[in-house]
Order: structure tokens, then sequence, then C-alpha cells
């Protein structure tokens, strides 16, 4: 190569080296995830060995995106913060017990320096036992955690709401068709027990059916609105996204659910008319905004007083289906959990501490009294005295 060729090179390589900087199409590496075993007792008591509880400990170059992701797993599956120094196991000394866990690991299913996608399995306990399957996704540079508002937009959400509708009509349609058979061979053995079953399963699978023909309906009687997304989960895996809609059965009638959860994968370049300009930079590696958004994202802030220090505190707060809110904070030097309960009031919130503390009148509980600000919430907190609050993602 002659040396002015060999110069032109160089400088075509460096501008573009330059140019993937410029606009955020350079990757940073993937996100070190650290395996914490748990240690102490668990379910009534008794020691945690033979159904292992694991958690993923995050570090990144990023102290702040690291911290916030890990504080927000941990207290979305634990109610408690993230170890300040974790060696190899997390427990008892972290704050942490895990009485309605029987066990409980984690699988990263993405970790490029665009997104941290990992999901949960494992058994949990309350009034009865059951397996569990829950995803979490961040934005790496961030730390922000992906939810539906920020994930895909409204059009998008009625798209995606048509589609799984239609994948479990057709899943219940075969499930039935299946059973029909089986309930013919039954009846030709003369198994009573097998007759039994296969009617109780077809009973219950033709009413799984007529209510997702009659969602159907509601939604093509309602062409523009915005269907309910809390009924919907999604996981960020290496190539596809899959939305996944919970089962129609309850615990009781889990045995006779054959179809359970509907799961569709859509690969990326196919899902992304339906993902928000946010999503689909961030999955580009290329610089985003996310939108404001308070509800499910880790919030860090400060109680304040006029000629006090600041008291530091942390919050979830979650929207159930209902529309009701629920959440946890903690104060930073004392990292125990203080559950929140509550509404929407007008344009703001408020939230009541303890609310299933039975011991004071609800009226005499602390109170948060919080509306959207420029970057997150802010109001009063008002108990034995009044502060100020302000809140951010």
């Amino acid at each position: 190569m002659r040396p002015a060729a060999a110069v032109n090179c160089v400088a075509i390589v460096l501008a573009g080296l330059l140019l993937a900087v410029g606009t955020g199409a350079a990757m940073a590496g993937p996100l070190q995830v650290q395996t914490l075993s748990y240690q102490g007792p668990g379910r009534n008591g008794i020691a945690v060995d033979a159904h292992p509880i694991t958690m993923p400990f995050v570090r990144s170059p990023d102290p702040a995106v690291a911290a916030r992701i890990n504080d927000l797993l941990f207290i979305a599956r634990h109610r408690a913060l993230s170890p300040r120094r974790p060696g190899q196991t997390f427990g008892a000394a972290d704050g942490i017990a895990v009485d309605g866990q029987l066990s409980e690991h984690f699988e990263v299913l993405r970790n490029d320096g665009r997104i941290l996608s990992l999901v949960f399995e494992g058994e949990g306990c309350g009034a009865y036992c059951e397996d569990f399957r829950q995803a979490y996704a961040f934005d790496a540079r961030t730390g922000l955690l992906f939810t539906a508002e920020n994930v895909v937009t409204p059009a998008g959400w009625r798209q995606l709401d048509a589609r799984m509708r239609r994948e479990s009509i057709r899943l219940y349609r075969a499930q039935l068709a299946t059973l029909a058979q089986e309930l013919k061979q039954a009846r030709q053995t003369a198994s009573v027990g097998d007759i039994s079953d296969t009617q109780e399963r077809i009973a219950f699978n033709q009413a799984c059916l007529q209510a997702r023909e009659a969602d159907t309906a509601t939604a093509h009687a309602a062409p523009h609105r915005v269907p309910e997304t809390d009924r919907y989960r999604f996981e960020f895996g290496p190539s596809a996204i899959t939305f996944v809609a919970g089962r129609c059965s309850n615990h009781a009638l889990r045995a006779l659910d054959d179809v359970d959860s509907v799961r569709v994968s859509l690969p990326y370049a196919a899902a992304g008319a339906m993902l928000t300009p946010y999503a689909r930079a961030v999955l580009a590696g290329r610089p985003a905004t996310p939108p404001e958004a308070v509800f499910g994202q880790l919030l860090r802030g400060s109680l304040s007083a006029a000629g006090s220090a600041d008291l530091a505190v942390t919050m979830l707060l979650n929207r159930l289906d209902d529309g009701s809110l629920a959440g946890t904070y903690f104060y930073g030097h004392i990292r125990q959990p203080i559950d929140l309960s509550g509404a929407p009031q007008g344009a703001g919130i408020r939230l009541t501490e303890d609310a299933g503390d039975t011991s004071r009148p609800r009226h005499m509980k602390p109170v948060f009294t919080l509306s959207r600000s420029a970057d997150g919430l802010a109001g009063t907190w008002t108990g034995e005295r009044t502060l100020g609050v302000r809140l951010h993602p």
C-alpha cells in the first residue's frame, strides 16, 4: 500500500471510530453478574440447603448504575436493600429473610452492554406453594428498569393484545380437540376415572376459550382502547422479545389448565414498529432519554426540614391491577423496610405507612402527600412533624 493510501485508510478508520463514539454506537462491555447464595433459615425456620436460593449482584463501571439495579432486585425479590459488602453469600446479616421462599434461582438471558435481562424461577409460598417465573430487564447504561410503558407504544400494545388473544384462542381450541379424542378413547375403554377427569378438563378449557372470545369481542367494540398491560410480561432474549400472558386458571384449578401461560416470541426486527423510540434506541446501542416514569422504578431522594440534616431514602412504588398503589421505602441509615399503600389523589398520590399495622389507627400513621415534579415526585411526609420530600429515578 502506498503511504498516501495508508494515511487515508487510517483517517477513515479514525473517523469511523469517532462517529461511533459520537452517536453512541460504540458498545460498553457486559455488566459483571456475581451469584450470591442465601445462608440462613428458610420457610418455617428450616435451613435452606436442598433447595438453594440465589441472587445476582451486579457490578458496573458506574457504581450508581449497579446500585440502582441491585437495590431494585433485592427490594422486589426480598423486601431488602442489596448487601453493602457482598461476599459469596447473603442473609440475615444483610436484613434479608426468605420465609416465603422454598427455592429461587436466576438466569441471565441477555447481557451485552445495552440490556441486562434476567429471569427468576423457583417456588414461593403464601397461603399455598406455587412455582413462579419473573423477568426483569434493565438499560445497562443507566440501570433503569424496562416497564410496559417504556418498552411498547400504546398502538403496539393494541397489536400485541390482539395477537396474544388470537394465540390463546388457537391453543385452547387445539387443546379441546385433543381432549375430545381423549374422551372418545376413555369411553371405548370404559375408564370411569379417565372419563370424569377429561370431562372436567373439557369444561375448564371451554370456559377459558369463552372468556378469551369475550375479551376479543370487547376489544373489537373499542378498537382505540389501550389494553390493560398488567396482564402481560415480557422477556428480552438474545435475538427476540417474548411476551407472556398469565394462565387462565387460579391455583385450585391449575391442574386442569393444560395451556397454562401463553407465550409469543418476536424477533427484534419484527417487533420494532411496536416498540417505543426509547426501547429501539437502547437495542441499537444509541443514547436514549427514557420516558418520565416513577412507578416500578427505584426512587432515590430525601426527607428534609429547615435546620436539619437531610434523611436519605430509597423507595419502590408499584401500581396494582385495581389502580391502587403499594410500595416499600427505606431510610439509608436504618435499612429496614417500611411498607406503603395508597392511591392516586387528584393530580398527586397519597401513601400511608404500615397500613397493615393494626396497633395504630390509620389516621395516626405517617402519610406521604406527593405530586409529579420535573424529575420525579415532590411533596411532604407528615408524621410527628412535616418534612419536605423529593424523589427521583
